[in-house]
């Protein structure tokens, strides 16, 4: 059995957490998670993430994995035939690049609704707030926090 990579972007900005809710009709519907999707066999983790963005959000986005935040193994991962398989999951740091604007107050990104419906900024204390969550979501959300508020000038950097 080959191995599942998940590869997740965690993108900061001003303390908020992006998140995606699934559409009602997937397999974990209208659960939130942190955006990002099974790696391909010809891509990496950077052609991973451009494609989320490119394919759920109508955005190219200039972003840059700076840095393996979380790497989960899971016994349980639901593919696309409905099978779980297990899987790991890698969380991401993403920045993003200048010259790529977000207006965060207006939504952005939005989704186009093909796997997701909203996309929200959390800042990382209300994470606790956020519910229902998918998979092991909100354990990576959690320790992305707990990682932010402690370790903030070494992994986030201004």
């Amino acid at each position: 059995m080959s191995e599942h990579l998940v590869i997740g972007a965690a993108i900061i900005n001003d303390g908020r957490l992006l998140l995606a809710k699934r559409i009602s009709s997937s397999y974990a519907p209208a659960r939130w998670e942190i955006p990002g999707d099974e790696m391909a066999p010809d891509e990496d983790e950077q052609a991973t993430l451009r494609r989320v963005f490119a394919v759920e959000f109508s955005m190219f986005l200039g972003f840059r994995a700076e840095r393996i935040l979380n790497d989960r193994w899971m016994s349980t991962w639901r593919v696309e035939n409905g099978e779980s398989v297990p899987a790991n999951i890698r969380l991401l740091r993403c920045g993003i690049d200048n010259g790529t604007t977000i207006n965060m107050e207006a939504g952005e990104p939005r989704p186009n609704r093909l796997v997701y419906d909203e996309s929200r900024w959390v800042p990382l204390d209300e994470l606790h707030d956020v519910y229902p969550w998918c998979n092991q979501h909100d354990i990576l959300a959690d320790e992305l926090a707990n990682l932010y508020n402690y370790n903030r000038e070494m992994y986030f950097p201004s």
